[in-house]
């Protein structure tokens, strides 16, 4: 019997000895740090504590694509113009083992915010712990319905600019709006319909294929139902054709980019079609396309940068007049924005652990922690109306800087 006591009593001090060494979660940390707990002589390793200021980013990537170059480029530009570099650090993880390094790390509360590209299916790997030490995902890829609430996507919901476009259109009294659309681009093609629809506007659609302008031409004649006249000239014997609009719109939708529109615009005037607005999204964003065209004068597009003039220094080092540039512009502007984010998403995770430290958990928290992680990203990319006429205003602007 004496024996048997001395087995519990053992088991017992043992179990003790387990639940004090049980590994201390985030919640755990700002209590201490809130109740200005003294770590030196207690259980918790001293040189594992992270102040609240400092942020560990984990950047995580399965692939090495060519945007990747721009996008860290901007992660540079922000993490440069931030007063406390020291407090945001940035390190890319490689190797074989980097989730379970990874995994480690975000137990040893060594990372704080994680940027990776990896497939869903891998994140599951760590995205357990991610929740249990609320530790916020820049995700460089699309969002999926199901992603949790610490994971947004890096890149800015063109739905959005869709919603805004077509806002902007009923606001100026437009009724019946054409569209001419690529092939390709059938995503945004269902989300102008959704929009359209919801807002009352009438909207009649021709397709076309890129790099074919024979295909862009049928399509004008289609959509505006061009007919083909011969006529007398005022020299006898001589004719010549002419074209009549048959169909007329408030204004034409042409989501692609200011490539394409060049080609349209020749259209509209080779066509004589009468004058109206034409419509578009951020990849108009280039001045060059609306020299001297008097069909784009009360044209607009929606964007989410605005100026050139007041992006953030070290952003637009090109002159914005190409393709190329303006992707490159977009690249960098999203690893900045990108970062902003994520900085702010792990002190709102830490002010909201804070503020609920004696309160469970439970959904409608993470709910609301989403909706304030949702809105802080809407912020930074807000779709914003663009007159042409102020964007080649705009032009003139940049080029003085």
């Amino acid at each position: 019997m004496e024996l048997s006591w001395r087995v519990l009593l053992i088991l017992v001090v043992s179990s003790c000895a387990h639940n004090q060494a049980r590994p201390l979660k985030f919640y755990h940390i700002a209590k201490d740090i809130q109740h200005g707990t003294d770590f030196e002589g207690s259980s918790v390793d001293y040189d594992l504590h992270i102040p609240p200021q400092t942020k560990n980013i984990a950047i995580l990537l399965s692939q090495n694509n060519s945007h990747y170059r721009d996008i860290g480029y901007g992660f540079k530009i922000f993490q440069r113009q931030q007063r406390d570099q020291a407090n945001l650090r940035l390190r890319v993880l490689r190797g074989r083992h980097r989730v379970a390094r990874l995994t480690r790390a975000i137990h040893q509360r060594k990372v704080h915010g994680i940027i990776t590209d990896l497939p869903h299916t891998q994140m599951r790997n760590f995205m357990t712990v991610c929740h249990d030490y609320h530790v916020p995902i820049l995700y460089i890829g699309k969002r999926q319905q199901d992603d949790p609430y610490l994971m947004r996507s890096i890149y800015p919901d063109f739905r959005r600019l869709v919603r805004k476009a077509i806002a902007e259109m009923r606001r100026r009294g437009f009724k019946h709006i054409a569209m001419l659309n690529n092939t390709q681009n059938s995503n945004v093609l269902q989300h102008v319909k959704r929009y359209a629809a919801a807002a009352g506007l009438r909207l009649t659609l021709a397709t076309y294929q890129r790099d074919d302008f024979d295909s862009m031409s049928r399509a004008v004649r289609r959509l505006f139902a061009v007919q083909e006249e011969t006529v007398d000239t005022e020299q006898e014997g001589k004719t010549e054709v002419v074209y009549r609009q048959l169909r007329q719109f408030d204004a034409v939708f042409l989501p692609d980019d200011f490539k394409i529109l060049k080609y349209f615009v020749k259209l509209f005037q080779y066509y004589t079609l009468a004058e109206m607005p034409v419509i578009g999204l951020h990849h108009w964003r280039s001045p060059q396309q609306v020299a001297n065209q008097n069909l784009l004068k009360d044209g607009f597009f929606i964007d989410f940068i605005g100026s050139y003039a007041q992006l953030p220094p070290g952003l637009a080092t090109t002159d914005p007049t190409s393709l190329a540039s303006i992707r490159q512009i977009d690249q960098r502007l999203l690893g900045y924005r990108g970062l902003a984010w994520l900085a702010r998403a792990i002190d709102v995770t830490r002010q909201a652990v804070r503020a609920n430290l004696n309160n469970k958990y439970n959904r409608t928290w993470t709910q609301r922690l989403s909706r304030r992680f949702s809105q802080a990203k809407n912020t930074l990319w807000q779709p914003q109306v663009i007159n042409i006429a102020a964007r080649a205003a705009d032009q003139q602007d940049f080029d003085l800087h």
